[in-house]
C-alpha cells in the first residue's frame, strides 16, 4: 500500500505519506494510522522532529485486523473526520473490501472495483492490487 501511494506522490508531489506517525487529533487523543497522507501546505509546515504531529492526517489509512471489534474501529473514523481528516481507509484483507469513509459519504468497494480519491487527483488503484501490496 505505501509503495504505491509513495510513487504516486513521487510523480505528482501534492503531499507526503508516512508510516506509522502519531497524530495528535485531540489536546487529548493520539492516534497512529497505519498510514498518514498530508496535502498541500499542510505537508510542509509539518515538522517530523516534533512527535505527536499536531495535526490530523488529511487521509488516514488503516488496515484492520481480524481481532478488532467494530466499536473500535468506528471510533478511529469518529476521531479522524471530528479532528477535522477529510478520508479514512479502512482496508479490510479478510473480507477483500476497502472501505472508504468521509464526513458526508461512505462507500465500500471489492472485487475489481478501483479506489480513487478526489484528494489525489489521478490516483487509481484496482482494490485487489491495493490489498496485495499492504
Amino acid at each position: 500500500m505505501g509503495r504505491l501511494i509513495w510513487s504516486y506522490l513521487e510523480r505528482n508531489p501534492i503531499g507526503a505519506a508516512i508510516c506509522e506517525l502519531d497524530c495528535r487529533i485531540a489536546a487529548d487523543r493520539v492516534r497512529r494510522p497505519d498510514l498518514s497522507i498530508f496535502i498541500g501546505d499542510r505537508w510542509r509546515a509539518l515538522d517530523l522532529e516534533r512527535t505527536p504531529a499536531p495535526a490530523e492526517p488529511d487521509i488516514a489509512i488503516e488496515v484492520i485486523s481480524p481481532s478488532e471489534h467494530l466499536v473500535d474501529v468506528s471510533r478511529k473514523i469518529r476521531d479522524y473526520l471530528s479532528a477535522g481528516g477529510q478520508e479514512v481507509w479502512l482496508l479490510d484483507p479478510e473480507n477483500s473490501e476497502v472501505h472508504v469513509r468521509a464526513k458526508v459519504a461512505s462507500r465500500v468497494l471489492s472485487g475489481n472495483e478501483t479506489l480513487e480519491s478526489s484528494l489525489l487527483p489521478g490516483f487509481t488503484v484496482g482494490v485487489a492490487t491495493l490489498l496485495a501490496g499492504r
